[in-house]
């Protein structure tokens, strides 16, 4: 297995869940799937994956999240960052917050993303250090990201929660949906952490999602995409995901 004990990995954690308050008030992160909350099957994965450094960033009910991770406090070295805006602002900003603190490479893992350890394994192994992990997925899904590509597989746009157009069909190939997993290398780490602040004097940015933020560094810097040949993935929004995850992982 590949050494990951330069890899910093961030895990998103700070948003409310609103799609999901009629199942529950708590943090959508500590959903269960087989006894353990999503966030602690990160944390576990991650462990058996070789990666050590976690940046857990919290917002929504803070103390619930950090009660989490004191299981494993004792393997893991995890450092948590408090986004404070985390009702006005997109989970744009929580990586912004989190981006600072890595010294190497990082992996950036969506909260309420639920797979098997395989997958993660898998993704860590490839080659190349700059890429988005991708999964198989309708291109009429209007509510996932979804990836287009170019000629040299290099990503050029995350359609995220909107159609593709005939115009980018044109031009570019459909591989799949955005998981939720990226790598990047240190050097891309310190240039989206520039792109990220000079983007974020403008206010209005501060309330995007990553896939707003990944959209403008790619028109910069070339970014490639990994493809899971696994089914057993999930991003868990609505009532009716985590029951199909419930389904998935039983």
């Amino acid at each position: 297995m590949k050494n990951n004990s330069n890899t910093t990995a961030i895990i998103l954690a700070a948003g409310f869940g609103s799609r999901i308050s009629t199942l529950t008030t708590n943090p959508k992160s500590l959903l269960k799937i087989k006894y353990q909350s999503l966030l602690e099957r990160h944390l576990s994965s991650l462990k058996d994956c070789n990666i050590r450094d976690v940046i857990v960033v919290t917002g929504y009910k803070e103390e619930m999240i950090l009660n989490e991770i004191k299981k494993h406090q004792s393997t893991l070295n995890i450092k948590t960052i408090f986004n404070e805006h985390f009702k006005n602002t997109g989970n744009s900003w929580s990586l912004y917050l989190a981006l600072s603190q890595v010294k190497d490479k990082t992996l950036i893992i969506d909260a309420d993303l639920c797979y098997e350890v395989c997958i993660l394994k898998s993704f860590l192994e490839a080659d190349e250090d700059n890429t988005f992990l991708c999964g198989d997925v309708s291109i009429e899904d209007i509510e996932c990201s979804k990836v287009l590509v170019d000629h040299e597989s290099c990503v050029r746009v995350i359609a995220d929660k909107r159609a593709v157009t005939p115009e980018e069909l044109n031009n570019l190939q459909f591989v799949g949906e955005a998981v939720g997993m990226i790598k990047l290398d240190h050097p891309m780490v310190c240039a989206l952490n520039e792109l990220m602040q000079k983007t974020f004097e403008d206010p209005v940015e501060k309330k995007t999602n990553w896939e707003r933020i990944f959209n403008l560094f790619i028109a910069q810097y070339p970014m490639g995409f990994t493809k899971t040949n696994s089914k057993k993935w999930i991003e868990i929004d609505t009532q009716e995901d985590y029951t199909l995850a419930l389904r998935m992982f039983e």
